[in-house]
């Protein structure tokens, strides 16, 4: 469908993975969104994740509790998260966007605001303290690391 001229949007040769036609000053031909029709398989895999991130939340939730931090913000993202698990979501491609976006947004506010409550030091670089990357995003750092080294290679 999006596939002209024998090259994808990011100028490699290709097989139709873009969405539509040249748009001029817009990266090339078509877009790598998605066109709002996930398969079931899909659906599944990110309501399970959208659960994960949800369990992974109360528990934060009530550690703050436990501390006696106020947890009503967590408490607005955790809703929206929820809303994620249901499959009607996948169905509206513009609804899912922007449950995504208040998910994301909402989670850098409400951690920049618990940095700021319990003192930490904001300027500080983050270390997880682990130092192998989990397996299932091993793949997506090795790529992230030899894009940056293709760039710095083109310069």
């Amino acid at each position: 469908q999006g596939q002209q001229g024998g090259r994808t949007q990011d100028g490699q040769m290709g097989s139709g993975d873009t969405d539509g036609a040249f748009r001029d000053g817009a990266g090339g031909w078509g877009s790598r969104r998605p066109n709002g029709e996930f398969n079931a398989a899909d659906v599944r895999q990110f309501r399970e994740e959208a659960r994960r991130f949800t369990g992974a939340g109360r528990e934060l939730r009530d550690m703050l509790r436990q501390q006696n931090l106020d947890a009503r913000e967590l408490d607005e993202i955790l809703r929206k998260l929820r809303e994620l698990e249901d499959s009607r979501v996948y169905k509206d491609i513009n609804e899912l966007a922007a449950l995504q976006t208040f998910v994301s947004e909402g989670l850098k506010r409400f951690e920049y605001t618990l940095r700021r409550k319990v003192g930490d030091d904001a300027n500080r670089a983050m270390v997880t303290g682990a130092e192998e990357v989990p397996q299932e995003f091993r793949k997506l750092v090795e790529e992230y690391y030899r894009s940056l080294s293709r760039g710095k290679q083109q310069k």
